[in-house]
């Protein structure tokens, strides 16, 4: 049974939700993310000797080695647009997102160990796990009233629609 300060550190970390954060800073991430992507696959066709032929599937196994997929959902109901995406393994203290009028961006990394250090020679095993999920919004959405909530792995915003004038039209001036 945990302490009772242990139990408290797990609540905290359960219930902490995700940093909202500037688009500009998940995106810059992307050529990091390209990189890492390119390096993996760069090692799958050299331990081939270098064979051509096989790109695609190198890009494609290093992606899926290196990114996690993020199922997403969206409903609309009552003025608001509900996005809940899947995120096992990920606290609120791992996850980034940004919401914008017409894009939502989840971003992601953790650090695992794997196996136990026994001496200087053998050290535990560092792992990532990285998740980058863009989705455009169906609607238009107010951007600076999100509510974010992280429940059993399951990510959670809320966010109100916009309401726009059904059948409006802009005019546009001939010079």
């Amino acid at each position: 049974m945990p302490s009772q300060p242990a139990r408290a550190a797990q609540a905290i970390a359960a219930s902490a939700t995700p940093t909202i954060v500037e688009a500009e800073i998940l995106l810059a991430r992307i050529p990091e993310i390209y990189g890492s992507i390119a390096r993996r696959a760069f090692e799958f066709f050299d331990s081939r000797d270098r064979q051509p032929g096989h790109d695609l599937d190198d890009w494609l196994r290093a992606e899926s080695e290196l990114l996690l997929p993020v199922p997403v959902e969206t409903t609309q109901t009552d003025g608001q647009l509900t996005v809940r995406a899947e995120v096992p393994g990920f606290s609120g203290t791992d996850l980034q997102v940004s919401v914008e009028t017409h894009r939502l961006i989840i971003s992601g990394r953790t650090n695992l160990t794997v196996g136990q250090q026994q001496d200087e020679t053998a050290p535990a095993t560092q792992r990532s796990k990285e998740i980058f999920r863009a989705v455009e919004l169906p609607v238009i959405v107010d951007a600076d009233q999100p509510r974010i909530t992280l429940t059993d792995s399951i990510l959670t915003l809320t966010l109100p629609i916009v309401a726009t004038s059904e059948g409006a039209r802009t005019e546009i001036e001939s010079a």
